[in-house]
């Protein structure tokens, strides 16, 4: 079955839950990216979503983190949101993540480019 984590404590998340979930795809929420870590390596997920984090968290630092774990090194990440910047992008690059602004592209599009990312 394929596993998606999604990370994040906005409506958003919730709407890409369900989309997610109606295209067969087993999801699990995190409202943080704390607790996406435990959800990590109990969950195994075959993509790992970040939606409108909080302001507060520190995304590049968090997605240096999953890839230094072994079992989550080529797992896809994918982080929706605001536009990134400077440091962060360069960042968010290195570690192969694929950056997608919110806005025009409607939830179902998006959940099905998330489900393809599934390895």
């Amino acid at each position: 079955m394929k596993k998606a984590l999604l990370i994040g404590g906005s409506m958003h998340t919730r709407e890409y839950a369900l989309a997610l979930a109606h295209l067969g795809v087993q999801v699990t929420t995190c409202s943080d990216l704390q607790e996406a870590m435990q959800g990590i390596r109990s969950v195994h997920p075959g993509v790992i979503t970040i939606i409108l984090p909080n302001y507060y968290d520190e995304v590049s630092a968090f997605v240096a983190g999953i890839r230094s774990m072994p079992d989550s090194r080529s797992t896809p990440i994918i982080y929706i949101g605001g536009p990134i910047e400077g440091g962060n992008q360069t960042t968010l690059r290195a570690h192969g993540v694929k950056t997608l602004t919110l806005g025009p592209v409607q939830t179902d599009e998006m959940a099905r480019f998330i489900e393809k990312q599934i390895y």
